[in-house]
C-alpha cells in the first residue's frame, strides 16, 4: 500500500485526465499486476472488462510498471488493486 500511496500524484493525474475525457463516467477500475522477486512490476493489465479501453487503464498501465517494491524471495500471486475515479 505504501508504494501505491507514494505514487498518488501520478494516479491523480491519470484520473483527472480521465475526467476531462469522460466527465460523466465514474467507477472503480481494478488493475491486476504482479511483483517480481527483484521488486519490479511484472505483467500489468486492467481486470475491469468494461473499463479496459479507457484513458485511465492505459495511463495506469504505463505508470504501474515504474513502481518499485521491496525485494523478496519469490514472486507472489498477482495483485488486484482498485482505483476509484
Amino acid at each position: 500500500m505504501g508504494v501505491v500511496l507514494a505514487h498518488r500524484k501520478a494516479i491523480e493525474v491519470c484520473a483527472v485526465e480521465q475526467g476531462h475525457q469522460r466527465p460523466n463516467e465514474h467507477g472503480t477500475l481494478v488493475m491486476r499486476f504482479s511483483i517480481l522477486p527483484n521488486g519490479r512490476v511484472g505483467s500489468v493489465a486492467p481486470a475491469t472488462e468494461a473499463l479496459k479501453k479507457t484513458y485511465l487503464a492505459r495511463c495506469l498501465g504505463r505508470e504501474i510498471p515504474r513502481w518499485r517494491f521491496s525485494k523478496h524471495l519469490k514472486a507472489g500471486d498477482p495483485i488486484a488493486f482498485p482505483f476509484k475515479f
